[in-house]
């Protein structure tokens, strides 16, 4: 494999977020090259004022990681003299910092580095720095995001496609998102969700075990947002008043506020907030069954969910809605579309519970299903186009 050039991983989720994917990737790629991860791009309709204009660019996170900060002096904006001069400061500043961290490792001065992009609206750092190599990670259906007008959505879908035809490389985490790209770039591929199963492990080992409730204990783990199906949710709950219904996570986008209050005003239904996130495969542990009660329509049909690999990897019983990326996990998940069949499925992982002989299965599942495997191949992906000359297709 050539030597790896430098890394612009350019994503909004922060850095510290120790479960999330983009995390779980940056500090892997950092093993191989340094990894410089930057955030979204300050907008003056949001301007924080000068707050953190003085704070350096760079933070060190990890070996060979880095993370990015942007300066408040120099937001995007679309002000005919003012845009153009902030876009320079903004891209100086990128550079420069990319030099600071990548010194030691660059051997040609301005190395141009591997761009990782993870939304469609970033592409216009690809003319600003003429990469090495683009890679475009698409983790969702950009344009089928609840509360985008037909104007936007039709927006993000044309920008797109122009990302996927420009980049080197696509990595898509669902079946569907692949084959809705592969035609227009054949260096398209199929890279799911993960999980650290070392890391899972031992938090749990480090957890204290807890008696189990005798009431049964059903929990959604992670962002409680509008993928997740809330009136499925309160009809299990009312169906069987003895199991208990926990929501562990922040509320966040695009909750029916009328279906949140029915759910919370439901004796056997718990918000518990959100938890730090070392605290998570412990909070998995003390419960019965996990539950992934998604929406079934166009974004959640694009969806690999992050929380299936961590239920596995705690050894749990999964039920859940029947998304297209979950079925190849049955019968380990149980999959099921209405309040019945939802019932049904829960009753039927409940009955197996904690079987030492399912509880393997479950983690042999997630332990094949790991990180370090994804980053093993994204990086062999990489080096295959970079050995090819084919690059620069932009």
């Amino acid at each position: 494999m050539p030597t790896l050039p430098p890394i612009l991983f350019l994503t909004p989720d922060p850095p510290g977020a120790i479960w999330q994917d983009k995390p779980q990737i940056a500090r892997r790629l950092a093993r191989a090259t340094t990894v410089l991860y930057v955030g979204e791009e300050p907008y003056l309709a949001a301007w924080p004022g000068l707050a953190g204009a003085l704070q350096p660019a760079l933070t060190h996170v990890a070996d060979g990681l880095y993370a990015f900060r942007w300066s408040p002096l120099a937001p995007v904006t679309g002000a005919p003299l003012l845009g153009p001069l902030t876009a320079a400061l903004r891209r100086r500043r990128l550079q420069s910092a990319l030099r600071a961290a990548a010194s030691p490792q660059l051997t040609i001065p301005h190395s141009p580095p591997i761009l990782w992009l993870f939304r469609p609206g970033q592409q216009h750092w690809i003319d600003q720095l003429r990469p090495r190599l683009v890679i475009y990670h698409v983790v969702d259906e950009y344009s089928a995001y609840p509360g985008l007008s037909p104007a936007q959505a039709q927006r993000q879908a044309k920008l797109d496609r122009q990302l996927t035809a420009r980049a080197d490389l696509v990595f898509c985490t669902a079946q569907s998102l692949v084959e809705a790209r592969r035609p227009l770039n054949p260096h398209t591929h199929y890279m799911p969700n993960a999980v650290d199963f070392e890391a899972f492990q031992r938090a749990l080992a480090q957890s204290p075990s807890r008696p189990r409730p005798h009431a049964p204990l059903l929990a959604v783990v992670g962002g409680i947002n509008a993928k997740l199906d809330l009136a499925l949710l309160a009809a299990v709950a009312r169906r069987r008043p003895a199991w208990r219904v926990r929501l562990v996570g922040p509320l966040s986008y695009g909750l029916d506020e009328e279906e949140l209050a029915r759910l919370r005003g439901l004796p056997n239904v718990e918000f518990a907030g959100a938890v730090a996130p070392e605290q998570a495969p412990a909070v998995m542990a003390g419960c019965d069954v996990g539950l992934i009660p998604y929406k079934l329509n166009e974004q959640t049909r694009h969806v690999n969910p992050l929380k299936v690999y961590e239920y596995l990897a705690a050894g749990l019983p999964v039920a859940a809605t029947p998304l297209p990326e979950l079925r190849q996990f049955e019968p380990l998940v149980r999959l099921a579309g209405d309040a019945d069949r939802f019932v049904a499925a829960v009753e039927e992982a409940l009955a197996e519970g904690m079987d030492a002989q399912a509880v393997a299965a479950r983690q042999a599942m997630a332990a094949a299903n790991t990180w370090d495997l994804r980053v093993e191949r994204m990086l062999a992906l990489i080096g295959e186009r970079m050995g090819r000359g084919e690059l620069g297709n932009w």
